[in-house]
């Protein structure tokens, strides 16, 4: 049957067109005449053959493509191996140095490439450190030099600013970057450079300011602090430096010309200079201050000006200091030839606050003070309008900018009901009313008024110890020893010599203290200045206090007004002598307490003068004009309370002393002296080596107690300020 039926169906498929006999014709229908079970089992046998033939067609239609897959090339022989060649390449950056082209097997060829000014540190290829010689070449291979420039060692690459600033935290800029290429960059031709220079590109592009730039250079050189430096004479390190920076020996070997040897001094030995004076400084809109050390303060307050930890002044808010950065600009701009001088600058913005603002009355104030001036600054800067809280406000934001002290005031004048505000400022000691809103009012001249003139326009100045920060005394009276008193203790020196030594309460031997020489005037009584037991009478609605000056120091020192010091007295004259006792009580002081002198030799004392102060009143001033006249330069605080002597031959001497920190003179309104001390302090005041003053001349007192007390009290807040 298969054959019957398969035949023709592939003589079908193979496309014959024969006729079947008429035999197989009529065997065919006598077979498809049979009866149905014969039809069913031919139906079946068909449908088992389709099924047969589907299933051989799937596998036909997988099996041709593996069967037509050519056969894999057998491997190469080992012979076959050896003769292929492989390429071997160093590079610098993307600057092919050599290329070798290497049989399979072999090794490479030592190569050590000339970089100049670059140091060889070893090859990188893309998995990292590699040796190029480690084995024989096995494949394509591309090695990337890891070099480091070859720089000059201890020269300087960073430079300061036509300012004197070195700015380590600023970026480093094109100028800055060639600057440091030309000092660092060894000796030789622009070919034989090129390399480096690129190196030092790279290396200031990737830097985040110039402080990172001098660390990278510092790891490339090998540098450390503990190198033994020396700085070149005559050599200024730049004054934004700060001692206490982390980086302060790594920023000076950048920028500092030195010499490097076994007999050489760090750098935080050596003695350096730098090119600023001691005193404020203004750069464009921005104002520092130079210490006694030559360098930026930082987070320290001059007075009532702060300096943050950049060295820059703020006011500690910045929406004030942008806008007074904003026009001091452009002032500055308006007079470029004045840019730089403080008090011309402080002239300009006085007359713009004056001219430039419109009057609009506002609330009045209930209280003096100062916690409003920041406020009504701003509400004028930003509406262009205000009333004179305004005025003195924003002319007390522009002369702090300017490194004035400049404080508002709120007071009556002439009045109770006649509440004004204007700006004091203290110029060389000297306080003066500044109002430009009255003089703007009035068409009168009120820039830089002196009080004493300004009386006839009713301004009187508040206790000064009001501006640091201090509560004035208001009818204040004490008829017991404070809490906390402190102890005096009697001492017999040579011949008639007693020194009185006042300890204060919690004297700690382990801590160093300042020491005041604070002398009694009317007969040399030291028990009067420092015995417990005596007692003066006196009342002053403005510093009234009926205790003797042991007691007032007590309350001092208890309330926080000054830090604890020792304060010592002797009984004195007038004598030409004198200054030898003043000079004994000194050296016995240190000698048996603890000072900041580190011993009683004159040297010793001369170099911790920063630590010691002379005050006194009437007599005991003119015997600290003797003293000044006869005695070493061991004082750098003198208060000069009434009473002058031979002016002219202490003025002589007083103007060779090193630096002095604080002049105070005083008077009261009424004494006989006061127009010998106001006189004699404007010249006083004016010489070069006094740094800060302060005349007081104490209103409805007369050659007493008061005034003394009162000038005392803010002499110790100069002298010996309360530690915050």
């Amino acid at each position: 049957m298969k054959q019957s039926i398969g035949r023709p169906h592939g003589a079908a498929a193979k496309g014959s067109t024969k006729p079947m006999k008429e035999t197989e014709k009529r065997g065919q229908k006598k077979r498809t005449g049979r009866g149905a079970g014969g039809w069913i089992a031919g139906c079946t046998a068909l449908l088992a053959l389709g099924l047969v033939l589907i299933l051989i067609g799937q596998w036909r239609m997988e099996e041709p493509e593996q069967a037509e897959r050519p056969a894999e090339a057998p491997p190469e022989t080992a012979a076959a191996e050896l003769q292929r060649e492989y390429s071997v390449s160093f590079r610098l950056g993307e600057e092919t140095l050599q290329s070798f082209l290497l049989p399979a097997g072999e090794s490479v060829p030592a190569y050590d490439p000339e970089l100049p000014g670059l140091k060889l540190e070893g090859w990188l290829d893309e998995a990292g450190p590699a040796d190029p010689w480690a084995g024989p070449v096995s494949g394509d291979r591309v090695f990337t030099a890891a070099v480091t420039p070859t720089l000059l060692r201890h020269v300087s690459f960073l430079f300061a600013d036509e300012n004197g600033l070195l700015r380590p935290d600023e970026a480093m800029d094109e100028a800055a970057l060639n600057a440091a290429a030309e000092a660092l960059l060894p000796e030789g031709s622009a070919e034989e450079t090129a390399l480096l220079r690129q190196q030092l590109d790279e290396i200031g592009r990737v830097s985040a300011s110039r402080r990172d730039f001098a660390r990278r250079i510092a790891g490339i050189n090998g540098w450390t602090a503990d190198e033994r430096l020396r700085p070149a004479e005559g050599a200024i390190a730049p004054a934004d430096l700060d001692p206490k920076d982390a980086d302060f020996a790594l920023l000076l070997e950048a920028s500092v010309p030195h010499t490097a040897d076994e007999s050489g001094k760090l750098w935080t030995e050596a003695p350096l200079q730098t090119a600023m004076e001691p005193g404020m400084l203004l750069r464009g809109t921005e104002l520092y201050c130079v210490g006694e050390d030559g360098f930026l303060l930082r987070d320290e307050d001059v007075g009532p000006l702060h300096f943050g930890p950049d060295g820059r002044f703020t006011s500690g808010d910045a929406e004030l200091d942008g806008y007074v950065t904003e026009c001091l600009g452009a002032l500055q701009e308006e007079f470029p030839e004045d840019a730089a001088d403080r008090f011309a600058m402080l002239r300009h913005c006085y007359d713009y606050v004056r001219d430039s603002y419109v009057y609009l009355g506002r609330g009045h104030k209930m209280e003096e003070g100062v916690d409003w001036s920041i406020e009504d600054a701003k509400i004028m800067f930003s509406s262009g309008k205000g009333n004179c809280y305004n005025y003195a406000a924003v002319f007390r934001a522009l002369a702090r900018r300017l490194g004035y002290p400049a404080n508002t005031v709120l007071r009556s004048l002439d009045t109770p009901d006649n509440e004004h505000a204007w700006t004091d400022l203290v110029i060389r000691g000297i306080p003066y009313v500044f109002d430009p809103q009255l003089e703007k009012h009035f068409g009168n001249d009120r820039w830089m008024l002196r009080y004493e003139d300004a009386k006839k326009y009713g301004y009187t100045r508040p206790d000064p110890a009001v501006f640091l920060g201090y509560e004035a005394y208001t009818e204040m009276e004490y008829h017991q020893p404070p809490e906390q008193e402190g102890e005096v203790i009697e001492v017999e020196g040579e011949g008639d010599e007693t020194y009185l030594i006042y300890l204060p309460y919690g004297y700690d031997p382990d801590k160093q203290y300042r020491v005041l020489i604070y002398l009694n005037g009317a007969d040399g009584d030291p028990f009067k200045m420092l015995g417990s037991d005596y007692r003066y009478s006196h009342g002053n609605v403005w510093f009234g206090c009926a205790v003797n000056t042991k007691y007032y120091i007590d309350y001092l020192i208890q309330e926080g007004y000054c830090d604890p010091l020792i304060v010592v007295s002797t009984n004195e004259t007038i004598a030409e002598w004198i200054g030898d006792r003043y000079l004994r009580l000194i050296q016995y002081t240190v000698d048996h307490y603890s000072t900041y002198a580190n011993s009683s030799e004159i040297e010793d004392l001369v170099a911790a003068r920063d630590y010691f102060a002379i005050a006194g009143p009437s007599n005991a001033s003119q015997s600290i004009c003797l003293a000044i006249q006869t005695m070493p330069d061991i004082f750098a605080y003198y208060g000069l309370f009434s009473g002058m002597y031979r002016p002219e031959e202490t003025l002589a001497a007083f103007r060779e002393k090193g630096p002095i920190r604080f002049l105070m003179m005083a008077a009261g309104e009424q004494d006989y002296q006061w127009p010998v001390m106001t006189e004699t302090y404007e010249v006083w005041s004016q010489l070069d080596n006094v740094q800060d003053s302060c005349l007081m001349i104490v209103p409805g007192a007369d050659h007493d107690w008061v005034a003394f007390d009162a000038a005392i009290r803010h002499m110790l807040f100069y002298f010996s300020p309360k530690t915050k």
